[in-house]
């Protein structure tokens, strides 16, 4: 076992390591000294967001395991670095620091996460550089953003570390704001510091202006305890930003709460158009056209499949490595389909989407999104659109289904029986007819599903 660390730590955190699986992937584990901990609740609810977190500028989660010492949690291996260290990179290394444009194709990458979380009810409370991290790539010559996997465009940015978050329940007012004062200083706003409750998620917008502004600036804000407030060094440098971008950082820096945008309206700023940031991620108009009608050629094609089919595919995305030229064009046409509201797709767009770049009616559209939505939200989600659109040469890769299959046979019996699979997604794959479809396919009926049988789920659409 490699052993990398990735970051700051806190909570008895140990190490961050890097662990090679026997397929070959190198993934993230978070350890934990269970002598050490404080807090079980908030480990518990940073466990349940990762688990159902699925957003392509959100960190990935595989599983949690544990030993007589310690708690682990398996993670995507984000190996593109910190933007902590590209912001120093830029500043120390290319003089003038973050260009505008790189600023804005980053930015916009932070509040796509942070949209997804607050759609979830859930505020951050500790958005700072250290804990944006690039899945993957390098930088170009002369330039503080890694290449995604495809050589096209940027690479994912991910927010990572939920072990402060804070839930924000709209139905519930007396949970809607939070007391504890958390987070980093330099990023907190400045109404975490007082006494009184504060809302999560203007909070956590105040921290991307913050980080903003330490990109631009090669510092982040001081906070003077004496004048109760920030101080923003190297304000000459805003004199070199455009006005829009200015406008943006004014609105996400406001001292009042209340005068802030929501992420989701923050990403329709004018400033994100004007620099030519349209959610495409690297794909121009053309490009994008042939990307999407592709995929709901796809998603036609998986909307034919059985229960079983659609259950096995679900499984690899779910637990595959995303880092490759094939999973990023996917990720650039649902960003491009979810226009950063964080939401997800919904019917509604997915059918006048489909009406523009694809021959389907809306009849047939209706029809792909709901196959294609197994968890049945209305929304479509990233994992949900990554598992209709996925080229079937992706599901041919062997060892997306041996990580797949590995990580569902939990007891190492070399099979997996209906039960197992439903787990995926508890009340949604109907377990009757996932069982009835195994015992069909094997020759005994014992309802065990063997390896081979797994892999044949996936690349055949007519298995028996």
């Amino acid at each position: 076992m490699l052993h990398m660390l990735l970051g700051g730590g806190r909570r008895c955190l140990k190490d961050r390591t890097r662990m090679e699986l026997s397929q070959g992937e190198i993934v993230a584990i978070k350890s934990i000294s269970k002598d050490k901990l404080r807090d079980e609740e908030a480990l518990q609810m940073e466990v349940e967001f990762l688990k159902l977190s699925d957003h392509p500028n959100t960190v990935r989660y595989y599983e949690t395991f544990e030993d007589a010492k310690d708690i682990h949690l398996v993670m995507e291996l984000c190996s593109g670095g910190s933007l902590a260290q590209y912001i120093e990179s830029a500043h120390d290394s290319y003089g003038p620091g973050v260009s505008e444009d790189e600023l804005a194709r980053i930015a916009v990458q932070i509040l796509q996460g942070i949209a997804y979380c607050h759609a979830h009810s859930v505020a951050h409370r500790d958005i700072k550089p250290q804990n944006l991290l690039f899945s993957c790539g390098e930088p170009a010559s002369g330039s503080a953003i890694p290449i995604a996997c495809s050589g096209h465009g940027d690479a994912p940015l991910k927010l990572v570390d939920f072990g402060i978050a804070g839930v924000v329940r709209n139905d519930r007012p007396e949970k809607r704001l939070l007391t504890k004062c958390a987070g980093t200083v330099g990023y907190m706003a400045p109404e975490v510091f007082g006494a009184k409750p504060y809302d999560g998620r203007s909070a956590d917008i105040f921290s991307i202006g913050a980080v903003m502004h330490h990109m631009i600036v090669g510092l982040p804000p001081s906070w003077k305890s004496a004048k109760n407030a920030y101080d923003f060094p190297g304000r000459l440098r805003y004199e070199k930003l455009s006005e829009d971008c200015r406008s943006l950082l004014e609105h996400l820096l406001h001292d009042e709460p209340e005068m802030r945008p929501t992420a989701a309206e923050a990403i329709r700023h004018s400033w994100f158009d004007n620099r030519g940031v349209h959610l495409q991620n690297g794909c121009g108009d053309a490009e994008m056209a042939s990307l999407l009608e592709q995929c709901f050629r796809r998603m036609h094609r998986f909307s034919q499949r059985t229960q079983l089919q659609k259950t096995v595919m679900y499984s690899m995305v779910a637990f595959a490595p995303l880092h490759n030229h094939h999973m990023e064009q996917l990720r650039a046409a649902f960003l491009f389909a979810d226009r950063g509201t964080a939401a997800g797709v919904s019917c509604f767009e997915f059918v006048e989407l489909g009406r523009k770049y694809s021959s389907f009616t809306s009849a047939q559209l209706r029809q792909i999104f709901a196959t294609a939505n197994v968890s049945k939200t209305g929304k479509l989600s990233y994992c949900e659109w990554l598992t209709a659109s996925a080229d079937d040469q992706w599901y041919r890769i062997k060892e997306h289904a041996e990580r797949a299959f590995d990580t569902l046979d939990v007891k190492r019996s070399g099979c997996l029986r209906a039960c197992d699979l439903s787990k995926l997604l508890p009340k949604v794959f109907d377990l009757q007819e996932i069982e009835e479809e195994i015992i069909g396919m094997c020759s005994k009926g014992e309802g065990n599903l063997r390896f081979e049988q797994f892999v044949a789920c996936a690349v055949s659409s007519d298995f028996y």
